[in-house]
């Protein structure tokens, strides 16, 4: 009997990702970027990556709201 592992099993084997900081093309701190990258991660309907996690947990340590935004649409790649 062949067994297959599924996505979603597989990144549980994975360490856990962190973001530490997003820095902009001078090397500063980007707090828009870090903004931009959790609205894409939170409303992104694709397959949920260890990148999107760390960027999530990142935000709910910076106790973001972003109930104030709204998917209007998404372009997949």
């Amino acid at each position: 009997m062949t067994h297959f592992l599924g996505v979603n099993s597989i990144l549980h084997l994975l360490p856990r990702q962190r973001l530490d900081a997003a820095l902009d093309v001078r090397g500063h701190c980007a707090e828009t970027l870090v903004r931009d990258a959790c609205l894409n991660a939170q409303l992104q309907t694709g397959l949920s990556n260890p990148l999107d996690q760390a960027i999530i947990a990142q935000a709910q340590e910076r106790a973001w709201d972003i109930s104030d935004y709204r998917k209007i649409d998404e372009i997949p790649y």
